[in-house]
């Protein structure tokens, strides 16, 4: 199996070498979610705030702006959820569009060696709506898993009053633990669930056939799966943590710039990099194991047992 993690992962790094602009919607998708939460920021100040000119604003102190805020929201609430819907599902449907088209970018970089803007367009095109109700549907089945922290909740609801209450302590604890096993349903969910869209763009098939064949295909690769998610999730904490003590010596020497600049460009780096090679260990797992085409020079002789 080590001799095949090691085709899947290095095959993998080898079509990324060839094919950086895998990395172009993903880029672009960034600079749109940030865009999009920037104008949805202002837009929510504007309504909390209402016609408050900014000189008055800045003439309030911190006190004066948190109660002004606090009251606004209780006020306008029904209309910020709403609105904070809405901006979710416009983000989501943005990220949906260019995941699809990495994807897709991935699959033809796999299967014939090269890819370009024209694949992104292409296959975003054809399985954005399939990857967003994806996207939203297990979002959904990942919530039900706030019905382990209810109990919890609602004892520590309900002896707020009695902090020396044995109750009271009962239910934090039972909340911790209820909290606990939701977090481990989502990792659970996550890896059973990670093919899904991969399916649904290579495939090119609707939204439900995508996770059952999801759900099928993790069941019949299940090491397989998580050992390419787990290699995944040692490497985006090693990364994570190099990244993090950098950014802390850059801090303690003081220089904003350089910090300022670090942050930006630490981000920028793994998107480059991680986030591409990512996309393309997933798509060329899938694609060995179902047995599709590969590119000539990088075929895997040895196929996967586990």
């Amino acid at each position: 199996m080590v001799n095949n993690l090691e085709n899947i992962l290095s095959g993998g790094f080898h079509t990324w070498s060839r094919n950086i602009n895998i990395a172009v919607p993903l880029i672009i998708n960034e600079l749109i979610q940030l865009f999009i939460l920037i104008l949805s920021l202002a837009i929510g100040m504007l309504m909390l705030l209402g016609v408050n000119s900014a000189e008055e604003i800045t003439l309030m102190s911190e006190e004066e702006l948190a109660s002004l805020l606090m009251s606004s929201s209780l006020d306008k609430l029904p209309a910020l959820i709403i609105f904070t819907i809405l901006v979710f599902g416009i983000l989501l449907l943005f990220d949906s569009y260019f995941t699809a088209g990495a994807i897709g970018m991935g699959q033809n970089a796999t299967s014939i060696g090269d890819t370009t803007i024209h694949d992104m367009l292409s296959s975003g095109g054809k399985n954005f709506f399939n990857v967003f109700l994806a996207n939203v549907l297990l979002i959904l089945i990942k919530f039900v898993g706030v019905i382990f922290v209810v109990p919890g909740a609602f004892i520590v609801r309900n002896n707020m009053e009695l902090m020396a209450s044995d109750q009271l302590t009962a239910g934090i604890l039972l909340l911790a633990v209820g909290f606990g096993i939701w977090m481990i349903y989502l990792l659970i969910l996550d890896i059973i669930f990670k093919p899904v869209l991969y399916i649904i763009v290579i495939e090119k098939i609707d939204t439900v056939e995508g996770i059952v064949q999801g759900f099928r295909f993790f069941m019949e690769n299940k090491l397989s799966i998580f050992f390419i998610w787990l290699f995944i999730f040692l490497i985006s904490i090693i990364v994570n943590i190099i990244f993090y003590f950098i950014s802390y010596i850059i801090s303690f020497a003081g220089i904003q710039e350089l910090d300022f600049a670090w942050s930006f460009g630490s981000q920028l780096l793994i998107i480059l990099t991680l986030q591409p090679l990512i996309i393309l260990w997933w798509t060329r797992l899938y694609m060995v194991r179902t047995g599709k085409s590969l590119y000539s020079n990088e075929l895997l002789t040895v196929s996967w047992d586990a």
